[in-house]
């Protein structure tokens, strides 16, 4: 894990007696868990246009976490589920085509089949004529044949040959691996967003009834309450569209998806790569407008799209409470500031204070402020005992501080209470905690 040195100047801030954060505090933390420690479930549609003697294209995309499905044992190191994700396209009430896929997730431990970072993935390919459809979505146990997940969402498929230039849906990827003959991307998956504080690419089809004369996109940010604020303007630039055939869709061995667009230098289809920067992108609602012109016509089409700290740490969705956990690191009379004023204020009083600590001021990820809170929710979940939330434990502020320790010795002596040793190698400090109350407090009696 790569350590970042928070405790280089207010390290010892921890040793001064602190102030006892009100039982509110801890109780508004175990109730954000309960709100947001949900599975997560990601599904998106992306049209692509065809040409014109066929149906446009739909794919669609399913990534679910591990937390979210039902695992049988296999064994004593695998766990195993199979799951079905299905499809139904409806028109006026009538079926228009239906597609399923399996999709298998494995776990070698009980632990692993509740890891919220583990994904299962599946993906349906689907022409369909031009209309206007509903879209019923889900996700069945195969083992039970007991019903998961159900969806339902709306989506419109253009006629073919109705505009100038057809253009797909937008589609977040990774950054794409221009080859020879081909470009092969990954997408994100994620309900058609993106991921904050990570670069990502938007792609995008183009297949026009002639010569392709431009492609240009605009960027805004959405802003609720006033309109909305233009980020970029800019055209695509020549090096990034490509002449390519229809893209096949494969995985690899980890069941990782990609999307890979043969090169072809006589197609009239084209491939639109637009980089955008996701360390200078706020966790913020954008849209995105794509324009493209052919024989003096032009054609147009926006997403909407967040950038989303998915795994954002729980404490930084409560400003109080986020504060008050500062506590670690800030002398009380910064916490009492911060806590001062209506909220917009003490939001920026907070940023502000984490902004002096940023890594990489020009960005708008703060790897400091992540890490941080990333600390205290494992020191919540790890180190909880019946007398304490763990973030307020000995054990819990030693590692908010410092991080994972390079290693962990426990000696369980006879006539003595457990003791934990944490060391530290690359700092040269070393921590011991003994459980003199043999109730899984683990209280600091010495450091080195």
């Amino acid at each position: 894990m790569k350590k970042i040195a928070l405790f280089l100047s207010l390290t010892l801030l921890w040793l001064a007696p602190l102030t006892p954060s009100p039982a509110t505090a801890q109780d508004r933390y175990v109730e954000i868990v309960e709100k947001y420690a949900r599975p997560k479930v990601f599904i998106e549609a992306n049209v692509f246009p065809a040409a014109a003697t066929a149906n446009p294209r739909v794919v669609m995309h399913l990534r679910i976490s591990y937390d979210y499905l039902f695992f049988a044992k296999e064994s004593d190191t695998k766990f195993k589920s199979d799951v079905t994700f299905s499809a139904e396209f409806l028109s006026n009430q009538n079926s228009i085509a239906r597609r399923s896929a399996n999709a298998i997730a494995i776990a070698d431990s009980f632990g692993a089949t509740k890891d919220r970072t583990r994904f299962l993935s599946a993906t349906l390919d689907v022409d369909l004529p031009a209309g206007e459809y509903d879209v019923i979505t889900e996700l069945t146990d195969a083992e039970t044949s007991k019903l998961l997940r159900i969806d339902r969402r709306k989506l419109t498929v253009k006629p073919v040959g109705g505009e100038a230039v057809a253009i797909s849906t937008p589609v977040m990827i990774q950054r794409p691996e221009i080859q020879t003959g081909a470009v092969v991307m990954s997408p994100l998956t994620l309900s058609g967003n993106a991921f904050f504080g990570k670069d990502f690419t938007v792609a995008v089809e183009l297949l026009a009834s002639g010569n392709l004369d431009s492609a240009r996109y605009e960027l805004y940010q959405k802003k609720a309450d006033k309109e909305d604020v233009l980020l970029a303007r800019s055209p695509v630039a020549p090096q990034n569209l490509y002449a390519v055939d229809p893209f096949t869709l494969t995985r690899d061995a980890s069941g990782k998806l990609f999307i890979t667009a043969p090169r072809n230098a006589a197609s009239r289809r084209r491939l639109a790569l637009i980089d955008l920067d996701g360390r200078k992108i706020s966790n913020a609602k954008y849209l995105l407008k794509v324009f493209a012109s052919s024989g003096g016509k032009m054609s147009e089409v926006s997403k909407e799209f967040e950038v989303s700290w998915v795994d954002m740490p729980y404490a930084l969705y409560d400003i109080d409470l986020s504060t008050r956990i500062m506590e670690y690191i800030a002398p009380p009379q910064v916490i009492s500031d911060v806590q001062t004023g209506s909220q917009p204020e003490r939001e920026q009083k907070f940023k502000n204070f984490w902004k002096q600590k940023d890594p990489t001021p020009d960005t708008e990820f703060n790897e400091v402020m992540a890490e941080y809170y990333r600390r205290v929710d494992y020191a919540f979940f790890n180190f909880y005992t019946t007398r304490e939330y763990g973030w307020r434990t000995d054990r819990g502020k030693i590692y908010i501080l410092y991080g994972e320790p390079t290693k962990i010795d426990r000696e369980f002596p006879a006539n003595a209470p457990t003791r934990e040793t944490w060391t530290y190698t690359s700092l040269g400090k070393t921590f011991v905690f003994s459980d003199r109350t043999k109730t899984g407090t683990y209280e600091l009696v010495q450091q080195k």
